[in-house]
């Protein structure tokens, strides 16, 4: 079920290592939570939580994620390191 869209603060994270380093700047977006099969194998969780926001609001600093297409729908953001 996903929620309704509404203001959401700047946001930072990355990696576990640190490599990936990413800044979301404020604004709109839509928070979810997935309990899809393929969501479920991906994180190795009974669900997923998404954050869906264009992609001109993100800022990748350090490395920039690999990508696996993890599906003929979805591809998967991951760290290389």
């Amino acid at each position: 079920m996903r929620a309704a869209e509404s203001d959401y603060p700047e946001a930072h994270g990355g990696c576990q290592c640190g490599a990936v380093r990413f800044v979301i700047s404020a604004g709109p977006a839509l928070a979810s939570l997935c309990h899809c099969r393929m969501c479920q194998r991906a994180s190795g969780n009974a669900f997923v939580a998404l954050y869906e926001v264009p992609a001109t609001r993100i800022c990748w600093a350090g490395a920039t994620p690999r990508e696996w297409a993890s599906s003929n729908i979805s591809t998967r953001g991951f760290c290389a390191s």
